[in-house]
């Protein structure tokens, strides 16, 4: 198990972090994140994985992925640093900025740009987590 600072990797990065490390895998997010792509048994200096990661890490993600014989498709997550968690981070912010401020449910949804029905079922989620860490504190 990974005892790290870091945010733990979504999906099959994690996977790639345990085989090739942690490095390995952000670059791997960096460059194909949200695609399908294709690992493959044979590496050439031209294929992207090693491009992405270099010779010895590609090869340790080849042979964990393909065991030798055939390629594996594989799709990377996004990650972190997408502007698609970047603008969904703003609307959340925005969102329990109105809850704070005791907005309504049709503020809230103005707020993050979503139906009042999710804005109701947003704010009971956050509510809730509250809730239960404010009773872990005690």
């Amino acid at each position: 198990m990974l005892t790290s600072s870091h945010p733990p990797l979504p999906g099959i990065l994690a996977e790639i972090e345990e085989v090739a490390g942690r490095d390995a895998a952000i670059a791997i997010q960096r460059a194909q994140g949200g695609q399908d792509v294709f690992i493959v048994a044979k590496l050439s200096d031209r294929n992207w994985l090693v491009k992405a990661v270099g010779r010895e890490p590609a090869q340790k993600i080849s042979d964990h992925f393909t065991s030798g014989y055939a390629r594996q498709k594989v799709t990377i997550p996004i990650g972190e640093s997408s502007a698609f968690t970047t603008a969904q981070r703003s609307r959340e912010a925005a969102m329990i900025a109105a809850i704070e401020a005791g907005a309504s449910s049709n503020a809230i949804a103005a707020a993050g740009g979503i139906t009042s029905r999710s804005a109701r079922r947003f704010r009971g989620r956050y509510l809730a987590s509250l809730k239960r860490s404010n009773s872990k504190v005690r």
